[in-house]
């Protein structure tokens, strides 16, 4: 029952039609499912005197998201444009082995743990039972994500535009 759950992805394209008489596929895959990757934070945030930077290493990034089962990871999601909506991964695929090592009981977490970004690596899967078996070259995040700062010597435009937006003083000189 929707109450327990919520809607799925599923439910959602399915409700939508019928309430608009149209079909929002399209507008699903842009807005929703497309990666964070495209949105270009530093032209958003400029106009406020903000910058987004990342600090520290780089880790091994596939574009994915899982969860552990028995015969492997389930995907749950795969971001458009990223290494595995690339090399044709979708959601419901079941990743078996990474480089032929077996991923059974290992959390969905530590899988690209020994890849450095721009490595390849061979991925056994199954959809919808049937093997397969794909080459990623991996992407690279920020281990420890994206920080929002000050832009050096902010314009007093940009300071009254964050002091409008935010309702507090610009943080920087």
């Amino acid at each position: 029952d929707a109450e327990e759950r919520g809607y799925t992805t599923k439910d959602m394209l399915a409700i939508l039609p019928e309430l608009t008489g149209k079909s929002w596929q399209d507008w699903w895959a842009r807005h929703v499912e497309s990666p964070v990757g495209s949105v270009d934070f530093d032209a958003l945030l400029r106009p406020v005197g903000l910058k987004a930077i990342a600090d520290g290493p780089t880790i091994a990034w596939a574009g994915w998201g899982g969860e552990a089962e028995e015969r492997g990871v389930r995907l749950t999601t795969v971001e458009r444009g990223s290494p595995a909506w690339n090399a044709g991964f979708t959601p419901d695929d079941i990743i078996v082995s990474i480089d032929g090592k077996p991923v059974v009981g290992e959390p969905f977490e530590t899988l690209l743990s020994g890849h450095q970004p721009g490595a390849t690596v061979k991925v056994g899967y199954l959809r919808r039972s049937e093997p397969g078996e794909k080459t990623i070259v991996l992407g690279g995040v920020p281990k420890d994500g994206v920080k929002v700062v000050p832009v050096d010597n902010a314009t007093a435009a940009q300071k009254a535009l964050f002091q409008r937006w935010l309702l507090i003083p610009y943080p920087g000189k």
